[in-house]
């Protein structure tokens, strides 16, 4: 009787094992953009921003910590590498493709958090931050001075 050889043996086995396991899921990047049709209104929650020089941006205010905390579905922070009108485009395009998705933010001199992506946190970047829950004034605190500037906020609806 001639026995399979090691290497044969163990492509065998290694086969069978790897038909018996599950698929992993796919994993992505972050959220697809996905034009907004023209159906949906977008809402305008900033504090003051009738005051505001473009009536879409101010500086200066944050989400409150517990309604961050409970809402936020998804953040990124980045080094800003287009223009703002197009990464603002990008951002809200991605909170329009998210499902659950309801408001996004785009604030310059955000601090990122501890643990992002394994960092220490601290350093200062443009954040998109997308929330589950329709976002109003009274849920904006104000931030550290020089913090959030030219941040622009809208709730998708649709």
């Amino acid at each position: 009787m001639h026995l399979p050889s090691l290497t044969t043996s163990t492509t065998l086995f290694s086969l069978a094992l790897a038909a018996a396991l599950p698929s992993h899921p796919k994993r992505a990047g972050g959220p697809i953009p996905v034009p907004i049709p023209s159906n949906c209104t977008l809402a305008n929650p900033l504090p003051n921003a009738t005051n505001a020089t473009n009536n879409n941006q101010i500086s200066g205010y944050r989400p409150s910590t517990i309604f961050a905390a409970t809402h936020s579905i998804y953040s990124s922070y980045f080094d800003a590498f287009l223009n703002q009108s197009a990464e603002w485009q990008q951002c809200l395009e991605q909170c329009y493709g998210y499902e659950g998705c309801k408001a996004a933010i785009l604030a310059y001199e955000v601090a990122v958090p501890e643990g992002y992506y394994g960092g220490p946190g601290g350093e200062l970047a443009t954040a998109c931050l997308m929330y589950d829950k329709f976002i109003e004034t009274q849920d904006f605190v104000l931030a550290k001075e020089g913090r959030w500037v030219n941040e622009t906020a809208q709730n998708i609806v649709c």
